[in-house]
């Protein structure tokens, strides 16, 4: 009878346990997906290289490059602005931050994002957007922008 009860007593102690622990791994999931949106990403822009370069001229758009500061000081396109990703994400709902956004960055132009290959670039037009700009992400990295005949910035080394 002894072995009974306290068989018993420890599968009910067992269910409370599941369960918080279970609301906790959805949770800790959900806090995860909201601080960095992987499946929310922004879709890449449908504008052509001309077009983006066309803008920037008219000054009609801005360029920001997304990436860390160690892959800019190895160059970034001329006259882009260098908000990185993790200051984005670790600064969006600081007070002001949308008003120290709008010093470096003008509300009423277009904006380009561009990384290195296109991901974080996705993810800072998300991030962007909520401060109402028109965020458009590239799908082309510095490398490609390059190449296509973006001018690189004299690199800070």
């Amino acid at each position: 009878m002894a072995r009974q009860v306290s068989s018993c007593l420890v599968r009910k102690m067992k269910r409370p346990v599941i369960a918080i622990l279970t609301l906790t791994l959805i949770l800790s999931i959900t806090l995860i997906l909201t601080m960095f949106p992987f499946g929310n990403a922004a879709e890449p822009t449908k504008d052509t290289l001309p077009q983006v370069e066309s803008n920037l001229t008219q000054k009609k758009a801005v360029l920001v490059d997304v990436r860390e500061p160690e892959e800019t000081d190895e160059g970034y396109i001329e006259g882009a602005v260098l908000v990185p990703l993790s200051l984005l994400a670790q600064s969006r709902d600081a007070e002001g931050f949308g008003d120290a956004l709008a010093e470096q960055i003008p509300p009423e132009t277009i904006v380009y994002t561009y990384c290195k290959a296109g991901v974080r670039s996705a993810t800072a037009a998300d991030i962007l957007a909520k401060f109402k700009y028109d965020v458009r992400a590239l799908p082309h990295g510095y490398d490609d922008l390059v190449a296509a005949g973006f001018t690189p910035a004299k690199s800070k080394k």
